[in-house]
């Protein structure tokens, strides 16, 4: 059968591909909006006022 076993998890290799490559799209998009988008640098800014 082949398939990807995580844990209780059992996926189909179809199946655990499609949901790695979600994961991996999330991940990448933080990543991304941390670096480029100017709103959280302000939210940086307020935690450091507030003492974070």
């Amino acid at each position: 059968m082949g398939a990807i076993t995580i844990g209780p998890l059992m996926f189909a290799p179809e199946r655990f591909a499609a949901v790695l490559a979600a994961a991996i799209f999330v991940i990448a998009a933080e990543v991304m909006a941390l670096r480029l988008d100017p709103r959280y640098d302000a939210l940086k800014a307020a935690q450091a006022g507030m003492g974070r």
